[in-house]
């Protein structure tokens, strides 16, 4: 189990470091809108500085067009990443739990 968890840790960490670099901006909506849909089961960290400006950031771009946002695409990718950092700093059990989420579909991209 604690070898399943730490390949998730290290397979999100990796491809959030490259996807702005790996993916475009369908890929990187998708990372996005995969990350919202698993945060939600969290209410705990609806308050977090990061959760907010990602939360901001993620709602104010247009789900039918996100490459018209592109600038805000990239900055909720960022807070995105910033967030999922905080996670895994102060509570690792929600991390797995977003990182197993995640790798779902950051694999298929």
């Amino acid at each position: 189990m604690i070898e399943v968890y730490l390949v998730n840790i290290v397979y999100v960490d990796i491809e959030m470091g490259n996807l702005r670099e790996k993916c475009n901006y369908k890929g990187q909506y998708k990372v996005c809108v995969a990350f919202y849909n698993e945060i939600i089961k969290f209410p705990r960290w609806d308050n977090n500085r990061f959760g907010l400006l990602f939360d901001e950031l993620f709602e104010s771009i247009n789900p039918k067009n996100p490459e018209e946002e592109l600038l805000r695409l990239h900055q909720c990718v960022n807070e995105l990443d910033n967030f999922i950092g905080e996670i895994d700093d102060y509570d690792s059990t929600t991390f797995f739990q977003i990182a197993k989420g995640l790798e779902k579909v950051m694999k298929k991209l």
